[in-house]
């Protein structure tokens, strides 16, 4: 049975996006995990690159301000850039850069604030027209620019005006990398409550203190199972559905990719001692090597377990595979389990250990059934969120 969106609205926060609420049914909470876990790290967007120092794009000219400049280039990299066309953000970073250059020489405080932001055409040197207005808008509730820093009027003749200046190269990345570039200021989901199965159990309690101590705690255990509310507010970038949009069509990418992987293992499964001789093969030329580090799994098997095993995406993808392996297949397994080695560590392993001898072909066609079957669930989800920006 497929999920099915119970209900869908929006709570309007000033004169912003709002915040969408929808409460979906008969999805796997690992489903629901993985798709907040990718809007909040996985989303493309533009960005001003501070850190590390070897790849840093703030060019920071002058500053006579309070501020140090790494801590300026922090405050730097989280202005949001609002442009939501992805197919335009190549040629976004290689056409502008962005540029601020302000002194005060008056005898006031002066907020310098991304309205002051000036978005220059590399080409011809000289600011786009309504540049920080179109991509670094007022916000939407308060109708202010965001604050960067302050600059003092200077009391001193004999010391210098305060002044900043910094010239920065706009860049693509996402959340995972820096969490300056999230593209939500909420994003998290909670189990629907049972509100029947609360008012039975309320009745069976005659203590006035214990009730309101079921109604804090007990209550909420309370749940409807597989039917969830999720609720997500973007900082404006995308608009809410596009969103969760992105974050199937990112489940969708990854599964495309497992379920490639799985149809070229035509030659059986590798023992863990063959996978861990070619992917230390100094022999490999250059083209091989780069395909294999590419490769986004593998499947091989060690002692009585076969080990799936992802390079990225760790919990968001690995707990999709591993709950829903254990349901389609449980009369076949006898344990499925998710490991990660190392918070730091990208990979991802999945045991699993089967009752009886399987016939490899079988296993491999067990995953591709699997991504199927997963895919289906995610392309219901998607097809009820609109791709307008």
């Amino acid at each position: 049975m497929e999920p099915t969106i119970l209900s869908k609205d929006i709570e309007q926060r000033g004169k912003g996006s709002g915040r969408l609420h929808f409460i979906i049914d008969n999805i796997d909470v690992s489903i629901i995990n993985g798709l907040r876990r990718v809007i909040t790290s996985n989303i493309p967007t533009l960005v001003f690159r501070g850190f590390p120092d070897k790849d840093n794009q703030i060019n920071i000219k002058k500053n006579t301000t309070k501020f140090n400049n790494e801590y300026l280039k922090h405050r730097i990299s989280c202005i949001p850039i609002m442009n939501h066309d992805e197919s335009t953000f190549s040629s976004f970073c290689n056409l502008y850069q962005v540029e601020l250059n302000m002194t005060n020489d008056t005898l006031e405080q002066i907020y310098v604030t991304t309205e002051h932001l000036n978005i220059i055409d590399k080409t011809s040197q000289k600011p786009i027209k309504d540049g920080a207005r179109t991509f670094f808008p007022p916000d939407p509730i308060s109708g202010e620019y965001i604050l960067i820093c302050i600059l003092y009027p200077n009391q001193n003749s004999q010391e210098e005006n305060e002044s900043i200046h910094f010239v920065a190269n706009i860049d693509q990345g996402t959340a995972l990398e820096c969490s300056c570039w999230n593209v939500v200021n909420h994003c998290a989901y909670q189990a629907v409550i049972d509100e029947s199965e609360v008012s039975t159990k309320l009745l069976e309690i005659s203590d006035k203190v214990k009730k309101e101590d079921f109604k804090l705690l007990d209550a909420q255990r309370c749940v409807k199972p597989n039917q969830y509310e999720f609720s997500v507010e973007t900082i404006g970038i995308y608009d809410n559905d596009v969103l969760i949009y992105k974050a199937c069509q990112y489940i969708l990418s990854r599964l495309s990719q497992i379920n490639n992987y799985m149809i070229q293992q035509s030659g059986g499964i590798q023992r863990k001692h063959e996978h861990d001789q070619l992917s230390n093969d100094g022999t490999l030329s250059q083209e091989q090597r780069v395909e294999l580090q590419k490769t986004y799994c593998s499947l091989y098997k060690e002692d009585l377990f076969y080990i799936f095993e992802i390079k990225e995406d760790d919990y968001t993808i690995g707990k999709i595979i591993e709950n829903h392996f254990y349901n389609m297949y449980q009369e076949y397994v006898s344990f499925v389990g998710f490991k990660k080695e190392h918070p730091t560590k990208k990979e991802a392993y999945i045991y699993i250990k089967y009752k009886t001898e399987q016939d490899e072909a079988n296993i491999v066609n067990q995953f591709i059934e699997l991504v199927q079957f997963i895919n289906r669930i995610i392309i219901s989800i998607q097809k009820e969120f609109s791709t307008k920006s």
